[in-house]
């Protein structure tokens, strides 16, 4: 992954989770310290992400290709 493409995940990744606060609102249920937002909505982010920013050269070294 290159830097620019790691900031702009990084980046990407808060303003996601920042956004999925406001789910709680919507769906009218309580999470006083906002797990659901950062670990489950986080977390999907974080594992799908990186497959957008994957370059030529880590496909090289992975065992199994896309």
């Amino acid at each position: 992954m290159y830097t620019a493409a790691a900031v702009l995940f990084g980046v990407l990744g808060g303003t996601i989770c920042n956004f999925a606060t406001q789910i709680k609102f919507l769906f009218h249920y309580d999470d006083a310290l906002d797990i659901f937002a950062v670990h489950a909505v986080g977390g999907m982010v974080g594992n799908v992400r990186p497959i957008t920013f994957c370059n030529v050269y880590m496909l090289r070294y992975t065992p199994c290709s896309l």
